[in-house]
């Protein structure tokens, strides 16, 4: 009896043994591999604009990470890995791309026009950073953080070409994480007059809303300079209209649907193009307004206070400085 109950639990091992081992034994033999995401994504774009092969599961999709919210389980399509939430609804939730060594930037839009000091915040600030290959910056955004938290971080490194991820991820984290009427998607390169755009903001709907310096159905520029692409990175001769990354408004519903639409439209090299390509197939039309400028940097346009203007382009150092003592 005893025997027979030892050959029934080895069989039962060998079940599930053999099986075990010939899988593993077949991915050493293959060379098969599961990279963490950081090794997926680092190069989605290299320094040429041009994609590269990245592993890829079954499916031929970057696997979703999961996480959690007020109780709720639900599945990250992006690279975000911050989840810090708002403590509050903001009637304009700000996202600044920046690079991770622009300290100084981050630190002077702080010291400006990007903190609401008032009893009952209208807006709110927060910095899209990714990772970077230099430990001392690394080390350097940690401590930022724990000051400020206000930087949101991608698994990837960080890189011009690589603009669109931030979009995605800081578009991610607003739907996800926090409640807000309007989003501003700017660089940090940028002059913001708050109080200014709130004012003008107040007198549009709330809903299917993309608003900026709209431009229509530009011309794709073929060629080797830096904002030129090939026929098999995109074969049109006109891109779809598309507000200049510098400084653009969507709202709430028009952010979470574009979300939705991340599955669908490929990345794209060119952010604000991106942008332009998702509002199309949302079927989201943009709105121009003259309060976005992108004027020449200082000197060449003297650092004063222009009126008309809420979102300035190029804007950075002394000169942001200046203008905002002059209009705040």
């Amino acid at each position: 009896m005893l025997a027979r109950r030892v050959n029934r639990r080895t069989a039962f091992c060998l079940f599930f043994a053999i099986p075990t081992f010939f899988i593993f034994s077949w991915n050493s033999f293959c060379g098969l591999h599961f990279a963490p995401f950081s090794q997926r994504c680092e190069g989605c774009f290299n320094s040429e604009g041009k994609r590269e092969n990245e592993p890829a599961n079954e499916t031929g999709e970057a696997e979703l990470e999961k996480t959690e919210n007020k109780g709720r389980t639900f599945e990250l399509k992006t690279t975000l890995i911050t989840n810090t939430t708002c403590s509050q609804h903001y009637f304009l939730l700000i996202l600044v791309s920046s690079a991770p060594s622009n300290f100084q930037r981050r630190r002077d839009i702080r010291r400006t026009w990007g903190v609401d000091t008032a009893l009952a915040p209208r807006w709110k600030t927060v910095f899209l950073v990714a990772q970077s290959r230099a430990k001392e910056t690394t080390e350097s955004l940690s401590r930022e953080h724990s000051s400020y938290r206000d930087l949101l971080q991608g698994d990837y490194i960080d890189h011009y070409w690589n603009q669109t991820l931030k979009i995605q991820m800081g578009f991610e984290w607003a739907v996800r994480y926090c409640n807000f009427t309007f989003l501003l998607k700017m660089d940090d390169d940028t002059f913001v007059h708050t109080k200014r755009l709130i004012s003008v903001l107040s007198t549009f709907s709330s809903e299917q809303l993309y608003l900026g310096m709209l431009w229509e159905k530009p011309l794709v520029k073929r060629g080797k300079e830096k904002w030129t692409i090939s026929y098999e990175e995109y074969n049109k001769t006109l891109y779809p209209d598309f507000c200049p990354g510098f400084g653009f408004v969507l709202t709430f519903d028009v952010v979470n649907t574009f979300v939705d639409l991340f599955d669908d439209v490929p990345l794209f090299r060119f952010d604000d193009v991106y942008v332009g390509m998702l509002a199309e197939r949302a079927g989201v039309n943009g709105t121009f307004h003259p309060g976005f400028r992108q004027y020449p940097s200082p000197p060449q346009v003297p650092c004063s206070v222009d009126e008309t203007v809420f979102v300035w382009h190029d804007i950075t150092g002394d000169c942001l400085l200046k203008l905002f003592e002059d209009t705040f």
